[in-house]
């Protein structure tokens, strides 16, 4: 009787320092007009960093942010209000980047709201003011503001 061949006796296979894999799993969660977070599920292997590509679906300037490879989660910020992204997460390792692993979010339609007290005024007098900032519906680069003063 034989025994088995060690390299096949074992039922999950082990990466080679090579080897390369993909992250798992995208999670788009906690969306504001301007943010979204970013969770996943890690890649095999010794991964040194994540680089996480996104762009506006409708086309825009791709952009890249790294995150430490222990690391499976991000906060994007800095996105346009009501805007669809396309984004990847690929693993790098000493030998390379893995594939990637490739997802949507959209950020929430809306606005921001600013809310200051005049630091010349005493609090029992305070004039509150209120700034209200709306991006328009068919170019999100321009926006509205109006003003309030109580």
């Amino acid at each position: 009787m034989t025994s088995p061949d060690s390299s096949t006796a074992n039922s999950s296979p082990l990466l080679s320092p090579a080897a390369r894999g993909a992250p798992q799993n995208l999670r788009v969660s906690d969306e504001t007009v301007s943010t979204m977070r970013l969770g996943w599920a890690p890649a095999p292997g010794n991964v040194l960093q994540y680089r996480v590509a996104f762009q506006p679906t409708a086309g825009g300037d791709r952009k890249e942010v790294s995150v430490k490879g222990e690391n499976t989660a991000l906060v994007l910020k800095n996105l346009r209000p009501g805007t669809e992204y396309d984004v990847s997460v690929r693993a790098r390792y000493p030998s390379g980047l893995g594939d990637p692993l490739e997802g949507r979010g959209t950020t929430l339609d809306g606005f921001l709201w600013f809310l200051w007290l005049d630091p010349g005024i005493s609090h029992e007098s305070a004039i509150y003011r209120h700034v209200e900032v709306t991006a328009g519906p068919s170019h999100p680069e321009v926006f509205s503001v109006s003003l309030e003063v109580r």
